[in-house]
């Protein structure tokens, strides 16, 4: 279901609160939380509904109450907190390439009994995968065919080695049975290499338009993969187009910014917009974010805009 225009959407976010301590190209260093509490941040700024459905140590859940605690329609139903620091991973960015991840503490995956009873007060699902052990297979395949609400799937960390230490892109053969039944696909572009099983290949638009002839069968309504600086491809049963970013000169951090571009289209989405549309308002809030840092910033720069936003 949808809901409509100018009504509050009520979301339901699945995926794994991290730690991130992250180090840039220019050398750095910072700690802060994140996962899924950036697609939080901005559903929560930009006026909807939100219940969380992620786990969280206690040794950081301090720090991470304070942050969230102000957040408008965040509902914490289906939150758990957990022993020991949770899920905890470096993120090295280096001048060129892809960001590399190290995994120090990961959370076990969500119970499919902390999940089902929400599952009945929402209207849109975001299934992000933060850390690849958030859910497993059966409880995902309960959850898909539940199939009352929209249903956005980001494969992210499914594709990178399941052990701790360094992290590495892997083939994901399975890749189809995840998709099935799934409404919006998001991947970016070294993920969409490994959905066709060559992880370390540079893509080309016939692979993304290979990987779109692949997945919009499953019943996808659209698959979104993101470009970095070049934009998103997005691919629906009717069209296929790359829609460009506007490129930023100051770069503060990254960090987020797919998810937050993601959690504005669900937004756009849930509120009727087409998929170009909400595709282009998405771009429009993660070129802004590029140059803040951190979930609260990113809450507070949505917040700021958030009526000229919603009449975007």
């Amino acid at each position: 279901m949808r809901s409509s225009s100018g009504k509050k959407g009520r979301f339901g976010l699945i995926g794994t609160i991290t730690w991130d301590k992250i180090h840039s190209a220019s050398g750095k260093r910072w700690q802060a939380p994140g996962g899924i509490l950036y697609q939080a941040a901005c559903l929560c700024a930009l006026g909807a509904e939100v219940i969380l459905m992620s786990q969280v140590g206690e040794e950081l859940w301090p720090k991470i109450r304070k942050i969230i605690a102000v957040w408008p329609g965040l509902k914490l139903d289906g939150l758990k907190i957990i022993r020991g620091p949770g899920n905890v991973v470096e993120l090295d960015y280096p001048a060129k390439g892809e960001r590399r991840e190290k995994l120090k503490w990961a959370a076990p995956p969500l119970s499919l009994s902390q999940i089902w009873p929400l599952l009945e007060k929402i209207d849109f699902l975001m299934m992000v995968f933060n850390s690849g052990f958030d859910l497993d297979f059966y409880a995902w395949r309960q959850i898909v065919q539940k199939r009352s609400f929209s249903l956005w799937l980001d494969i992210h960390s499914l594709v990178l080695s399941p052990n701790f230490g360094r992290r590495k892109y892997e083939s994901l053969v399975s890749w189809p049975a995840w998709v099935e039944g799934v409404d919006y696909l998001q991947v970016n572009e070294r993920e969409a290499g490994c959905l066709l099983g060559f992880p370390e290949r540079k893509l080309t638009l016939d692979d993304l338009n290979s990987l779109a002839d692949q997945s919009l069968p499953l019943g996808l309504k659209a698959l979104f993969i993101t470009l970095g600086k070049k934009g998103v491809f997005v691919a629906t049963p009717d069209n296929r187009e790359i829609i460009t970013v506007e490129e930023k000169k100051r770069i503060v951090d990254p960090t987020g910014c797919g998810d937050c571009l993601a959690a504005a289209c669900c937004w756009q989405l849930s509120q009727g917009k087409s998929v170009p549309e909400a595709v282009r308002f998405g771009v429009s809030v993660a070129g802004h974010l590029v140059s803040t840092r951190g979930i609260a910033s990113a809450f507070r720069l949505i917040s700021r805009f958030s009526q000229k936003i919603k009449a975007y």
